[in-house]
């Protein structure tokens, strides 16, 4: 019998859990394109469309909107620089889960001062 080491064991429980999320993701994402009829995509791009961002700045508090468009401009800086978060150095990965994290708070601030 093969025995697997905690470290192992864990690696294999993270791939179980990583794949749970993305299949909740990837139906929460089907979810929303059935009922918009439209590819989430093309729903990013129509909420960062100039006039939707300068609707959100008449609608929300100041210290609301620039902390979301800081938010975007930190995940664009992200998503431009990091193409496999997983051959990141140990201390990168942290990093950019804290970043990652800031970011979706500031989004769902945002999105609970949208009436």
């Amino acid at each position: 019998m093969t025995t697997l080491t905690n470290y192992e064991k864990a690696a294999l429980n993270l791939i179980a859990q990583m794949l749970k999320s993305f299949a909740h993701i990837l139906r929460e994402v089907a979810d929303i394109e059935e009922t918009s009829g439209k590819q989430l995509g093309e729903i990013a791009q129509q909420l960062l469309t100039p006039e939707k961002l300068a609707n959100l700045h008449t609608k929300l508090p100041p210290d609301i909107y620039s902390e979301f468009i800081a938010a975007l401009f930190k995940l664009a800086s992200i998503s431009s620089t990091i193409k496999d978060p997983l051959i990141l150095s140990t201390a990168d990965k942290r990093k950019i889960s804290d970043d990652l994290l800031k970011i979706a708070e500031s989004i769902e601030k945002t999105v609970k001062h949208i009436h």
